[in-house]
């Protein structure tokens, strides 16, 4: 059975099954998918991870899976700690917004806090909570806690927040000015179309959605923001994407800021977890044979919360290796920002 029509047969088992009985198909679930199960159930129905866990204890210490003589009644149990204590929530979004880093237009946010940290917060304002609560109420406001679990290259942790805030900030002055805001992922080391992933390549890419969607959406645009990763070659090093990003800016007359991500987090770069994941399920199971399959399946993803993808094959053929002179950068309408320089900069039209 499909991956995806099965999750849905078992989400449309549960709505019929009482409270116990809920518990353990989810628990027997949980076992059938074997590793990451209870993680990936409890993300599936909302359950929690004790209930779950719950359930498979239940079926692995009882051979005759009897419901008790008494369920709850409809409606019953222990109520959320959100309808018991409504100003929970307005203290954990005041929390989040000091301590959050990300892009804003995500719909997935982070934080460097752990649970036990934003409960211990909650507490200090009165607020009774556990952590597995605060974990709960995290993922059902769509954010999603960072681990470190290695040192970011190149770049301390304040420098990587201060660098993620600096972002929101300006993300949302252009978005205020209705200007646009985009984000660019190149895959380095691979091939990509039917050539090489190289600066000019990105920077073309940018200039296509430019012409295919940008200026008609945008047309009194007086600037472009682009999130872009750190390395690769859409890299802050690399001199071939600020070269060709020079070109881009001559030819559509608007400048272009640029604001890249930390080394070590590119992960965060909304392509990643907002387009990048849909595309990879809607394309999972099935032989890609060509280019036209790839971008028909690339094309024909969406979601129930609007996501809508195009796609078009880029057949030029891009050279590895160019080198872009110390004397052609020196000529770059170029503006280094006041923090980080190194990821931030503006680029302007060439004066005639």
């Amino acid at each position: 059975m499909d991956t995806n029509k099965q999750y849905a047969w078992w989400l449309k088992a549960l709505s019929g099954a009482d409270e116990v009985q809920a518990r353990r198909f989810a628990g027997a679930i949980a076992l059938e998918i074997g590793w990451g199960g209870v993680s990936k159930v409890e993300e599936l129905t909302g359950m929690s991870h004790s209930t779950i866990s719950k359930g498979i204890e239940e079926l692995k210490t009882s051979e005759k899976l009897e419901p008790p003589e008494r369920l709850r009644a409809h409606g019953g149990g222990r109520k959320k700690v959100e309808i018991k204590d409504p100003g929970i929530l307005g203290d954990l979004e005041k929390i989040m917004d000091e301590n959050t880093s990300g892009d804003p237009m995500s719909l997935l946010k982070w934080t460097n806090k752990s649970t036990y940290k934003i409960a211990e917060e909650l507490k200090k304002l009165k607020h009774k909570i556990d952590p597995d609560t605060v974990g709960r109420l995290l993922k059902e406001n769509d954010y999603s806690l960072q681990a470190n679990k290695k040192n970011i290259e190149g770049s301390s942790v304040p420098e990587r927040d201060a660098q993620f805030r600096y972002i929101n900030e300006q993300a949302k002055e252009f978005i205020n000015q209705g200007y646009p805001v985009i984000s660019v992922d190149a895959k380095k080391k691979e091939n990509v179309g039917m050539s090489y992933d190289t600066s000019e390549f990105a920077v073309e890419s940018i200039r296509q959605w430019w012409l295919m969607f940008g200026r008609n959406n945008y047309p009194n645009a007086k600037g472009l923001m682009i999130c872009a990763d750190g390395g690769g070659s859409n890299g802050s090093r690399n001199k071939g994407w600020k070269y060709h990003l020079q070109e881009l800016v001559n030819q559509i007359k608007i400048p272009i800021t640029v604001c890249h991500y930390p080394p070590g987090t590119s992960k965060w770069n909304k392509i990643e977890h907002c387009m990048f994941s849909f595309i990879t399920m809607n394309w999972k199971g099935k032989p890609l044979v060509s280019f036209e399959t790839m971008i028909k399946l690339i094309s024909g993803t969406k979601t129930k919360k609007g996501l809508m993808v195009a796609s078009r094959l880029d057949e030029k053929e891009y050279t590895k290796g160019i080198k872009i002179l110390d004397e052609e950068m020196d000529k770059l309408q170029i503006e280094y920002h006041s923090l980080h320089p190194k990821w931030n900069y503006s680029i302007s039209p060439k004066r005639d």
